[in-house]
């Protein structure tokens, strides 16, 4: 697995465990957890954040900070205006020397911070943070960088993930309802003018058998798939395939020899998932024989309305937020960011 594709399978891994710690009726990370961040958080942003509860409970009222910078850091899964306004309580309580000038608050999502639950305060700058600005980080700065971060994440964080690896069904994150902005994209109506609601009911199945034909494969199988999207230009037209040659794949993925049975067995996931096809495409005659080259091709069509969700969906992404958060809802089959009202709160 090269660097990339563990950067983006270490931040999927932690926020499929962070949804699930959720579900499960936890309003608040565990402090082994926290505690395996903070080094990885220091690192990315180049700072010094202590734990102050070391120090002492609840002071100054948040729980980590860096004092060299006047920055107090509060992590939480708790993504609403009353845990911020909390949070300041707590510090303008028991921060008596005035040390914290700048909070940081760490949302553990991979979602924008929405506009009606940030807080202005008089006396303290906050800058909000999530999980999405941790990876983007890492994944644009060099590959030196990216190593020494990787690094440090074995170091800190895989015991952690030693500890509370098992195996276990990936988590099915439904399809959102309100997928109005999306057929508008794709012009839905125009398909079905007599009856638009029966075009709305084909999208929304349509994305949903996406989604599990994606949850059927491996995480693995996954973050190829991710990778063959990333090191291809994205169609303009929504109804082309991509295609990627697999001799040039093995080599910008520097698959070794050792792992080449693995590949193999990704791809073949895939294919079977519906999700790519594998062909041979005909280069032309050497003498008497027959010069092929193996391509992989990344389709999942429908007719009415005419589209490929492998062109589409990256298109409609790059719309409204990213590629990255593309390739983090193929990794994590999360689609979520479809809903109209998570494009109308970024």
């Amino acid at each position: 697995m090269n660097l990339s594709r563990r950067i983006g399978h270490f931040f999927a891994t932690i926020y499929a465990q962070i949804k699930l710690d959720t579900r499960k009726g936890f309003t608040d990370l565990s402090k082994a957890q926290e505690q395996a961040l903070l080094p990885i958080i220091n690192e990315i942003f180049s700072k010094k954040f202590d734990d102050l509860n070391k120090i002492n409970i609840n002071y100054p009222g948040i729980d980590y900070g860096d004092f060299d910078d006047g920055l107090g850091l509060q992590m939480t899964i708790t993504v609403t205006k009353q845990k911020i306004q909390e949070t300041l309580n707590k510090i303008s309580k028991y921060d008596e020397d005035k040390r914290i000038k700048k909070l940081w608050m760490l949302f553990l999502t991979v979602e924008a911070v929405p506009q009606n639950v940030m807080v202005n305060s008089a006396d303290i700058e906050i800058e909000y943070v999530t999980l999405k600005d941790l990876e983007d980080k890492v994944i644009t700065a060099d590959l030196d960088y990216q190593r020494k971060y990787l690094s440090l994440i074995e170091r800190e964080y895989s015991s952690y993930f030693r500890a509370n690896t098992s195996f276990s069904l990936p988590q099915n994150t439904p399809i959102p309802k309100d997928l109005s902005i999306f057929n508008d994209f794709i012009q839905t109506k125009e398909w079905f003018p007599d009856d638009p609601n029966e075009g709305y009911e084909k999208v929304y199945n349509f994305i949903s058998s996406f989604q599990n034909c994606l949850l059927d494969c491996s995480s693995n199988a996954r973050d190829l798939l991710s990778c063959m999207i990333e090191m291809q230009r994205i169609p303009e037209d929504y109804n082309s395939h991509i295609k990627i040659v697999l001799e040039k794949l093995v080599g910008r993925l520097n698959i070794l020899d050792e792992d080449f049975d693995n590949f193999v067995y990704d791809l073949e996931l895939l294919k079977s998932n519906h999700l790519i096809d594998l062909n041979d495409e005909f280069q032309g005659l050497v003498g008497n024989v027959i010069k092929t080259k193996k391509v992989a091709i990344l389709s999942f069509k429908t007719y009415e309305p005419e589209i490929n969700l492998f062109s589409v969906l990256p298109n409609f992404y790059l719309k409204y937020y990213s590629l990255n958060d593309f390739l983090r809802a193929i990794r994590s089959t999360d689609f979520s960011l479809l809903s109209d009202q998570k494009i109308k709160s970024s």
